[in-house]
């Protein structure tokens, strides 16, 4: 993590004026949700660091970079929600 952080952030690993550090929780896959990606990809091609927190699929590595963004996989969802109701 050290080299990631060392190659898209100033020394020490913080973000340089006007940069943010950015962390995007979502309830969901990270390669299958276009909504998250672009929006995380655009952040980091901005120049801002970016780490999602997503789903992960059974067999998955739990953390992983894609496009500049650093991907950490938690839980894997245990049951597949086809309503409201079952959230």
């Amino acid at each position: 993590m050290k080299e990631h952080l060392a190659s898209s952030t100033p020394e020490g690993g913080q973000p340089g004026p006007g940069m943010l550090r950015v962390c995007h929780i979502a309830y969901t896959f990270y390669e299958e949700d276009n909504r998250v990606t672009r929006y995380a990809e655009a952040l980091c091609g901005d120049g801002h660091h970016v780490d999602v927190i997503a789903l992960r699929r059974p067999g998955q590595a739990p953390s992983g970079e894609r496009s500049g963004v650093r991907v950490h996989r938690i839980q894997q969802r245990s049951v597949t929600e086809r309503s409201a109701w079952c959230y």
